[in-house]
C-alpha cells in the first residue's frame, strides 16, 4: 500500500492506493474520511483540493451553518459532462463524467450530490467548523528541540501564563506555559524554559494559543 500525507493548514488529506482494481483515494480530516475516490486520484488534485478548501474556509464564520450544493461546471454544454460542488457559492470540487463512471454512478451529477451530502453531514457536526479554523495555516506536526508534537486541533485558554524566547519550529513561535506559583508574573529578559515541555502552543490567526502533544512515541 502507497500512502502519500499532506499536512495542510487545516487537515490531512490522505492518498493512498495499489496497482489493483480496488485501488482508492481518501481525503481526510483527522482520520474520517470525508469523500473517496474508487480509482487513485493524482496526488496534484487531492492537494489543489485541500487548499481549495483552506482558502475558503478562512473567510467563513465556524458559528454559521456551512452551505453546500451543486451546479452545472459549464452550464451551456448539453448533455452535462461535469458538475461543481460549492462551498458558500465559491467552487470547491469539480467532478467529471469520468469521475461518475469510476464510482459506479450513472452521471457527474449524481456522484456530486453523494459527495454534498457527505460534505454537508461532515460540516454539520458539533466543533466540525471551529477545529478546521483552529488548525488552518498550521504545519500537523512541529519538530522542537529534536521532539515531535502533533497538532490537537484544541485551544488552551490564556490566563497570562504563556512565555517565549522567541524560539521558532516549522516558521512557528514556540509558547509554553509557566507553572502557577509566586513567580508567575515576573519579567526577565530571557523566561526559564521547562526542561521537558509535554505541550507547546502556537498562536493562530485567531490568536488563539493552540495546542501541540508530544507525541506518544517520544522518549
Amino acid at each position: 500500500m502507497k500512502q502519500l500525507i499532506y499536512p495542510i493548514a487545516i487537515a490531512l488529506v490522505l492518498w493512498s492506493g495499489t496497482a489493483d482494481a480496488q485501488s482508492e483515494s481518501r481525503w481526510q480530516f483527522q482520520g474520517q474520511t470525508l469523500l473517496t475516490f474508487s480509482t487513485p486520484q493524482p496526488a496534484s488534485r487531492l492537494l489543489q483540493l485541500s487548499e481549495r478548501l483552506t482558502t475558503l474556509i478562512g473567510r467563513l464564520n465556524p458559528r454559521q451553518p456551512w452551505r453546500i450544493d451543486v451546479v452545472p461546471a459549464r452550464p451551456a454544454a448539453k448533455p452535462e459532462t461535469s458538475v461543481t460542488i460549492r462551498l458558500q457559492g465559491q467552487a470547491l470540487l469539480e467532478v467529471t463524467a469520468a469521475d461518475a463512471e469510476a464510482q459506479g454512478f450513472t452521471s457527474a451529477r449524481d456522484l456530486a450530490n453523494s459527495w454534498a451530502r457527505s460534505l454537508t453531514t461532515f460540516f454539520s457536526q458539533p466543533g466540525t467548523r471551529d477545529r478546521f479554523l483552529l488548525g488552518l495555516g498550521l504545519p500537523s506536526q512541529l519538530t522542537y528541540r529534536g521532539l515531535t508534537y502533533t497538532l490537537q486541533y484544541a485551544s488552551a485558554p490564556d490566563a497570562g501564563r504563556f512565555r517565549t524566547d522567541g524560539q521558532r519550529a516549522n516558521g512557528q513561535v514556540i509558547y509554553w506555559q509557566a507553572p502557577a506559583d509566586n513567580r508567575l508574573y515576573e519579567v526577565t529578559a530571557q523566561p526559564p524554559k521547562p526542561a521537558s515541555l509535554e505541550q507547546i502552543y502556537v498562536l493562530n490567526r485567531q490568536r488563539r494559543f493552540v495546542i501541540y502533544r508530544r507525541s506518544p512515541s517520544e522518549p
